[in-house]
């Protein structure tokens, strides 16, 4: 796989690999928040849970709702709704 941007990529694959590789760094640093929370205080890691929640939940791209995180592996249809072929 080339590293550059020539002929062989579209943008909508590019940004389509973009959204994907971004929800799973997201899902990886949930698990990591997750799985390490013996090590916090309560307080803390309530803490440090509230703060990725208003980073991701930011503006509804990548989920809603304050309760629980809902992973979007696939953008929303408008986010890949135009052409450049």
């Amino acid at each position: 796989m080339s590293e550059h941007f020539d002929g062989q990529y579209s943008l909508k694959r590019v940004l389509l690999q973009s959204w994907e590789a971004t929800a799973k760094v997201g899902m990886a640093t949930w698990k990591a928040i997750r799985s390490s929370s013996q090590d916090r205080s309560q307080d803390k890691q309530l803490d440090i849970e509230q703060a990725f929640k208003a980073e991701w939940l930011h503006g509804h791209i990548f989920g809603e709702g304050e309760a629980a995180i809902s992973w979007r592996l696939l953008p929303p249809l408008y986010f890949l709704n135009f052409s450049n072929d």
